[in-house]
């Protein structure tokens, strides 16, 4: 019948259909996004992968030719000279970081830290990996590198938003979390375009809409539809996180 179904929490690019509107962006949206705002900074961008990260390696590497992949030591380790080699003093250098290790992420962040006074230098990862909070890596070093990355979620502290924390709570007896939070923008989002004259479906190509702590904007992709609508959030030196996108 045609009906939409709507996929809440999915960050993965499922089958494209019609009738079916995956409402978080994928990773591969995520990325895109990326490039795109590295490109438009004129930034020169490569990335350091770990042994156990050959197949994102192999994706990214095959989508973005452009991308300077830096080449690890014989044991996996990696050196100063072979990131040097690859940066531009001339332009904005986007070090990108995909590990599981802490040992390489303290090491990457060494070496940049190390290179930075000659070069412009911003690392980024693809998500907020659990080893960016391991004790030996200082917060103040991710700010000095201003850490970049992208998020489904802003943070808001808004009127509006504390208006709907005390209302959940007064329900519920706690406060709302990210997945709560998540589930009431995309109802409202939802219904909202089910009020429109046109409908929801015809809605979905024509508004962007921006709730409390997501926003949403469908786009066709091999006649699926996914939402495009992200943010970009950096490291400050005021320890604080700023929304850049």
């Amino acid at each position: 019948f045609n009906t939409p179904v709507i996929s809440p929490l999915s960050s993965k690019t499922g089958k494209a259909m019609d009738n079916i509107y995956y409402s978080r962006p994928s990773d591969q949206i995520q990325r895109e996004e990326l490039m795109k705002y590295f490109k438009q900074n004129n930034g020169n961008f490569l990335a350091i992968f770990s042994q156990k990260k050959i197949a994102i390696k192999d994706e990214l590497s095959a989508q973005y030719p452009e991308l300077k992949v830096v080449p690890l030591l014989e044991k996996g380790e990696l050196s100063l000279s072979n990131v040097e080699l690859l940066l531009d003093v001339n332009k904005k250098n986007f070090v990108i970081l995909e590990t599981e290790s802490t040992q390489m992420t303290l090491s990457t962040i060494n070496i940049l830290l190390k290179l930075k006074s000659k070069y412009k230098i911003q690392l980024v990862v693809l998500e907020l990996y659990p080893v960016l909070d391991f004790e030996a890596i200082k917060m103040k070093s991710l700010t000095d590198l201003e850490l970049l990355y992208p998020t489904n979620n802003r943070k808001n502290e808004s009127n509006n938003y504390i208006s709907f924390a005390k209302k959940f709570k007064s329900i519920n007896n706690l406060y709302p979390n990210s997945f709560a939070t998540r589930g009431f923008d995309l109802t409202l989002d939802t219904v909202l375009r089910m009020y429109q004259e046109e409908g929801f479906k015809a809605s979905t190509s024509e508004y962007y809409s921006e709730q409390l702590e997501s926003k949403f904007n469908y786009i066709k992709i091999d006649n699926g539809n996914f939402n495009n609508a992200m943010y970009l959030h950096q490291y400050m030196d005021d320890l604080t996180i700023k929304q850049i996108k």
